[in-house]
């Protein structure tokens, strides 16, 4: 039988090997079997598995939910794939229309329409940013309910003061993300380590970022679990992946240190 090295198998599904190793460590897909020389193996069989899991991440599945369900004894593939495809089915409509926004973006940009301020935001869903804080809510409890709801107020409120609104507030907030990410790109690309004091200088920017979109300045353990949240979402992998080879592990790195150092 074939069998494939853990590398393999992250490029070949476009997952990264932390998250290979994640998924291992936490039960729900282990390699075949682990060699002499300490190298994971996979097999056709694991290849499976790992699609069916991803099906159910771009279900947006939390990985505890997603082990209940295939650690059952009556865990039928055939099924799964049978909702899978109904659940697609149902987002034809949505992935239709933001085609037709960014078509009409596109027109826009070359001087051929106008589009209205609805049409802005046509075929955006909310559920992106719903099931990021319902993640962090199963995974730190009722209280982390209470501390979105503060949050999710905090914003509004913060919408209703900037003189730009929602659309305004957003742009400067993201325009000052990409500064601190960019400053820290070249911090890793000029070899500083995630833990030195330039870098813990600029991670503090970061926190103090997060805090204007949270009721509070995250403590230890909260910012620590956000960079955990980072480095297991596959949204943000791809995301600070796009940005710079490796940035992912450095900025969750980073976080944890400023975590211990100085919160």
């Amino acid at each position: 039988m074939k069998t494939y090295l853990i590398k393999q198998v992250a490029e070949m599904a476009g997952v990264t090997v932390r998250t290979l190793h994640h998924y291992d460590q936490i039960g729900l897909l282990e390699p075949a079997y682990v060699g002499e020389n300490g190298y994971r193996y996979y097999t056709r069989d694991e290849l499976l598995r790992l699609q069916q899991i991803m099906f159910f991440r771009e279900m947006d599945m939390p990985l505890k939910e997603i082990q209940h369900v295939m650690a059952g004894a009556d865990f039928d593939r055939l099924q799964h794939m049978r909702q899978h495809r109904d659940k697609l089915a149902q987002n034809v409509d949505r992935q239709q229309t933001l085609l037709t926004v960014i078509d009409r973006s596109i027109a826009e940009l070359n001087g051929e329409i106008k589009m209205s301020n609805e049409e802005l935001y046509k075929g955006f869903s909310p559920e992106k940013q719903k099931a990021y804080q319902d993640e962090l809510v199963a995974k730190h409890g009722g209280q982390m309910r209470d501390e979105v709801e503060k949050s999710n107020r905090k914003y509004d409120q913060a919408v209703q003061d900037h003189t730009g609104g929602e659309d305004g507030l957003v742009k400067e907030r993201m325009a000052q993300l990409q500064q601190i990410e960019g400053d820290l790109i070249l911090m890793m690309q000029a070899g500083k380590g995630p833990g030195d004091d330039e870098v813990l200088d600029l991670i503090a920017l970061h926190h103090k970022w997060v805090g204007q979109w949270w009721d509070k300045q995250p403590d230890a353990n909260s910012y620590a679990g956000l960079a955990d949240m980072y480095k297991y979402t596959p949204d943000f992998v791809t995301r600070y992946e796009r940005l710079a080879d490796g940035f992912t592990d450095f900025l969750v790195a980073a976080i944890k240190s400023f975590a211990i150092k100085r919160l």
